[in-house]
């Protein structure tokens, strides 16, 4: 039984989340390690093309990670490399394949198949579904910060992916995360779930969205909810964090006491919403149900999860 007041605990068990590797934060800045590094045997790659990752061609699905010499690393522009850490004694970086590097992509291409880590990331080691995600969302931020957003001139990387520095005016840029509350409101016997206009008729998750400035992320809790939903709420309590790299988030996972019932959808945002008692909950968790959960790999899932079979 876990041990519910250890949060630490409690978000190593959501998805992309692994204590198995080391980041080697105080590595980013030895430059004469990070050379020797790059052209080690035990150092892999982990490359995304189109915010993509790279997977094995046969089953069991795999993370697919790239050695120097199959990527022929000094030829690698250092700009699109990051230090991702230690696993197993082994050295990762992630490698972001730009558009205009058509030469590169064919050759990682053929050495496994390009997918959606969202749709992958259930079948994988959780250690590596987690790399992959550290991956992504470090990729992400460096293709969005290719130019300085005070001057307009172009940026270099630095600290070993770390840093994005202007050549023109010197403004530093680091690795950002966009803060976003996800919460399970519950009554008693029943939680409220919502629908976005995108998804299927039966599909049915918690409600969600960012934290604003000047808003801690307890009052972006009771301001989402209500905004979605109408919905007054009392207590509120942390539950466990997630990084969601689909693009750069950060899951502030909370559950709540609901205050009131009527149910009202101000902004629009959600298609439906709708009261499910623990017994709809757990029938949907047993894939017996009427509706359908969010995927396993999010904290959704296990917000609903530890509230239905605490």
């Amino acid at each position: 039984m876990i041990d519910t007041t250890d949060h630490r605990a409690r978000s190593a068990r959501n998805g992309l989340v692994s204590n198995a590797y080391d980041r080697l934060s105080l590595r980013r800045s030895d430059a004469e390690w990070l050379a020797k590094r790059l052209r080690a045997d035990d150092t892999r790659f982990v490359p995304i093309i189109d915010e993509q990752v790279l997977v094995t061609l046969v089953e069991p699905l795999q993370a697919c990670f790239v050695t120097c010499d199959q990527l022929d690393v000094d030829n690698i522009d250092t700009e699109t490399i990051a230090l991702l850490g230690d696993w197993n004694g082994d050295t990762y970086f992630a490698l972001t394949v730009f558009a205009e590097n058509e030469a590169l992509r064919q050759r990682i291409g053929k050495l496994g198949r390009f997918a959606d880590l969202r749709r992958i990331g259930p079948y994988l080691n959780e250690t590596e579904a987690a790399i992959l995600a550290y991956a992504r969302g470090v990729s992400y931020w460096h293709q969005r910060h290719r130019y300085c957003g005070v001057c307009g001139h172009a940026t270099r990387s630095s600290n070993a992916g770390y840093r994005r520095q202007c050549v023109s005016c010197d403004a530093n840029q680091f690795p950002r995360i966009d803060p976003a509350i996800i919460v399970l409101v519950h009554n008693e016997e029943r939680c409220l779930l919502g629908r976005r206009p995108a998804w299927a008729e039966n599909r049915f998750s918690t409600v969600a969205g960012f934290v604003e400035p000047g808003e801690s992320a307890e009052q972006a809790v009771v301001r989402e909810v209500y905004e979605e939903t109408s919905i007054r709420i009392g207590a509120v309590t942390y539950h466990s964090s997630q990084p969601w790299p689909f693009p750069g988030s950060l899951m502030l996972g909370f559950h709540a006491q609901s205050e009131s019932e009527k149910i009202e959808r101000l902004d629009g945002e959600l298609a439906e919403a709708r009261w499910f008692t623990r017994s709809e909950v757990l029938s949907a968790l047993a894939k017996r149900g009427t509706f359908t959960m969010p995927p396993a790999l999010s904290i959704s899932y296990r917000l609903i999860e530890d509230w239905a079979a605490p």
